[in-house]
């Protein structure tokens, strides 16, 4: 399923929410917002608020990471009382699709974009780097 850009892209989690605006295919996401989600009562308020500040640009669709076991209708956050209607989050907003996945879904599909090589893309488990002094 192709999302129709900008899409709103959120990691949510029982701790945090966190929103940014990838604004065209193959771009760079915006800068990263991140609210604890006890600040909120639910996802359409938190939205609300990433979305209205002044350097917010405007989605079309959103691509939401959730906490929960994702199920037809509503889900909720496995650690949190929030609950995710996909249908209302995009009336709420006039976006033209709404994707709910778990948040282990978008962790698994970077695993085909790192690059072992890279110390900067992946670190073994175990394995950080001791600075001075710690041989």
């Amino acid at each position: 399923m192709t999302l129709p850009h900008p899409v709103l892209l959120a990691d949510i989690g029982g701790t945090y929410a966190r929103f940014s605006v990838l604004p065209e295919p193959g771009g760079r996401p915006g800068p990263i917002w991140k609210v604890p989600t006890t600040g909120f009562p639910g996802p359409v308020d938190a939205i609300r608020a990433s979305l209205d500040r002044q350097d917010a640009v405007r989605p079309r669709s959103a691509f939401l990471a959730v906490a929960g076991r994702i199920t037809p209708g509503i889900t909720r956050l496995t650690n949190a009382p929030w609950r995710f209607d996909p249908g209302g989050i995009g009336e709420s907003f006039g976006l033209e699709a709404v994707r709910l996945v778990n948040d282990y879904v978008p962790l698994a599909a970077a695993l085909t974009v790192l690059d072992a090589a890279d110390p900067t893309d992946l670190a073994r488990s175990g394995q950080l780097s001791k600075g001075p002094g710690h041989g």
